[in-house]
């Protein structure tokens, strides 16, 4: 039997973001025994998966430590065929070529691409887009099929009774769940008084109890937030194992974070979210589920470092407790109203055509996979907006690729006509989704249950003070991905 070892992410959100490529791992090869390397604050997320034999903990302070532990590494990995590197440190690699494994894939980052049988160069727009792309797109490199599909986190029984019995003091379900830590650093933490203040907010309308979540490294930042919140309030940062905390998070019935480890979680669980966006980019990190983004406007922002330099940090200062509280009780509206008629999709047409207005290929020659993504849409039920006036020739190519005529249209105005087309053919706008290279006309995703994707055109650009009014719910390299995502 082949033996796989995938060198999976070391920190909790990074390894949920690296489930759909190692779901494409173990369907394309079904008879190997699959083992993931990590963190062990991370192993309970592949343990978790389904097809996954074996979780080894890589230990650098504990039994890795030094020469001897180096050694003992190596050992234990000199029985694999395959190595699969996710992760992009010099050790991810050195420590497989140590132990001879014959294969040993991944990308050649970290001045480490000689020390592979396999090196991929990432380019540019595998830096640019979301990081669960950024791991699909090495398989499909590597010359493996690497469909998206949504995360999927098992929850075991032991962790589903524990849960029961620690949540009993808030009575009946739904309520709502804060993670007011991030173990990137202190500056992605938003204060705690705005916390409590936006959990009140919510809970006027929304009656119920809270409970607050977080690794014992967050306790502090939690027992203090749990004395200026409402009761009943249970305060389980510390107190749980990471399957505990993942079923008591798949109970709640919104959960309001930090971009954290938690967020991930907490968007892996299908669990409504807000989440709000200080330092970080959430181009490469936004949730993946049924989430609302609150993104700092501030000139500083994003910065990406795990501690403000400046006096006083401001990224967060226009980023109020109201705002947070409204976006959330409008996006729960949202979702809890019934559908008012089918889902559009508002797609520019450089998403759709080849030359993308630069010139780089003759008008009028679609993009590779285009008619393919879009006819799958129309499968399912969307009606397809494309903006501009109509185009008979570009009607002519899609329909010849398989979309259903009508459910194709045209309209003059990307996003001012957006209302009225959609009324028209009785499109319910709160459900639908935007498609687009231009962040400007993603501004009609900012209703409270639509979604936006963003493809970067020129992802060699370094946006430098660009500010996004309306930040999209994924950035996805091509048409194909951005599809992929939407029918998972």
């Amino acid at each position: 039997m082949t033996e796989i070892m995938v060198r999976g992410a070391n920190w909790i959100g990074d390894a949920v973001m690296t489930l759909p490529a190692l779901a494409a791992v173990r369907a394309h090869f079904p008879q190997a025994r699959l083992t993931v390397l990590t963190r062990p604050w991370a192993a309970g997320i592949y343990q978790a998966q389904a097809g996954v034999a074996q979780v080894i903990t890589y230990e650098p302070d504990g039994r890795h430590r030094g020469l001897a532990g180096a050694l003992a590494m190596t050992r234990e990995l000199a029985r694999f065929d395959l190595a699969l590197l996710f992760q992009n440190a010099f050790s991810a690699a050195l420590f497989p070529a140590l132990a001879r494994v014959p294969e040993r894939w991944g990308y050649a980052r970290d001045g480490r691409g000689w020390l592979l049988t396999r090196a991929v160069r990432p380019k540019p727009l595998d830096l640019a887009v979301h990081q669960v792309f950024y791991y699909l797109n090495l398989l499909e490199k590597l010359g493996l099929p690497a469909p998206y599909r949504a995360p999927a986190l098992g929850l075991n029984e032991a962790a589903q009774a524990e849960a029961g019995a620690l949540l009993k003091p808030l009575g009946p379900g739904p309520y709502l769940a804060l993670a007011p830590g991030a173990a990137f650093g202190p500056a992605k933490c938003w204060p705690e008084a705005a916390f409590a203040r936006a959990a009140r907010l919510i809970l006027g309308p929304r009656p119920g109890g809270t409970v607050i979540l977080g690794g014992a490294e967050e306790a502090p930042i939690a027992a203090r937030l749990a004395k200026i919140l409402p009761q009943p309030n249970l305060n389980l940062a510390g107190r749980t194992s990471l399957p505990t905390a993942m079923t008591v998070l798949s109970r709640a019935g919104l959960l309001l974070t930090n971009d954290s480890g938690l967020m991930h979680l907490g968007g892996a669980l299908g669990v409504p979210l807000v989440a709000v966006f200080g330092p970080t980019d959430p181009d490469s990190t936004a949730p993946l589920g049924r989430s609302r983004l609150i993104r700092s406007r501030a000139a500083c922002a994003p910065c990406q470092k795990r501690v403000c330099p400046l006096d006083r940090q401001i990224c967060f200062d226009e980023i109020t407790p109201e705002a947070a509280a409204e976006t959330a009780l409008e996006f729960l509206e949202s979702l809890e109203m019934p559908a008012r008629g089918g889902e559009a999709v508002f797609i520019d047409p450089e998403g759709v055509l080849a030359d993308g207005g630069t010139g780089g290929a003759p008008p009028g020659v679609l993009r590779p996979g285009a008619a393919e993504a879009l006819a799958a849409l129309t499968r399912q039920g969307r009606i397809i907006f494309l903006g501009g006036p109509p185009d008979e020739a570009l009607r002519t190519l899609l329909i010849e690729g398989g979309v259903k005529p009508e459910a194709l249209c045209f309209q003059a105005e990307q996003t001012g006509g957006s209302r009225r087309a959609a009324d028209t053919l009785a499109m319910d706008l709160d459900r639908s989704i935007w498609i687009s290279g231009r962040p400007e006309t993603l501004a009609p995703a900012s209703l409270p249950g639509a979604r936006s994707i963003l493809i970067p055109q020129n992802p060699c650009r370094r946006r430098t003070g660009e500010k996004i009014a309306v930040p999209p719910t994924l950035t996805a390299p091509d048409l194909k991905r951005a599809v992929e995502w939407i029918l998972a």
